[in-house]
C-alpha cells in the first residue's frame, strides 16, 4: 500500500508568521512572547466513510519538522508512515491556529495511491 512520509505546503504567503510584540522595554519577569499570528494547528490524515454515516476516522497525524525563514514552506511528517488502506477514501485535513485559537480549516481528499497511478487506471 501506498504510505505517507510528510507533507510539504508551501504558499507564496507565509503560512508561519510571527506576533507581533509591543517594543515595550522588558519588565521583570520578561513577559511571554506573544503567540504567533498564524500557524498550523494540526494536519491529519482521515479515512472517510463511504455512506456518509460515520463521521471521519483520523488515521495519522503529521507534526512540523522544518520550515523556511519566510514560513511560506513547512515540512510535516508523521512519526511512522501512515499507510493508504486500498479502496477507501482518504483525506487531509488542515487546521491552522490564528493569535493563539482556532482559526481556518480545509481538506483535500487524497487517492489510495499516487495520482499519476491512480489516473493511469492501475
Amino acid at each position: 500500500p501506498w504510505r505517507i512520509a510528510g507533507v510539504l505546503l508551501e504558499a507564496d504567503e507565509p503560512i508561519w508568521r510571527p506576533g507581533f510584540s509591543t517594543g515595550a522595554v522588558e519588565t521583570l519577569p520578561p513577559a511571554a512572547p506573544p503567540p504567533p499570528r498564524l500557524e498550523t494547528r494540526s494536519l491529519t490524515v482521515r479515512r472517510i466513510d463511504g455512506t456518509g454515516v460515520a463521521p471521519p476516522a483520523v488515521i495519522g497525524a503529521l507534526t512540523e519538522r522544518i520550515r523556511n525563514a519566510a514560513g511560506t514552506r513547512i515540512l510535516l511528517c508523521p512519526t511512522a508512515p501512515i499507510a493508504m488502506d486500498r479502496g477507501v477514501n482518504h483525506d487531509l485535513r488542515l487546521e491552522l491556529n490564528e493569535n493563539g485559537v482556532a482559526g481556518s480549516a480545509g481538506g483535500v481528499p487524497l487517492n489510495d495511491r499516487p495520482t499519476v497511478v491512480f489516473q493511469e487506471g492501475e
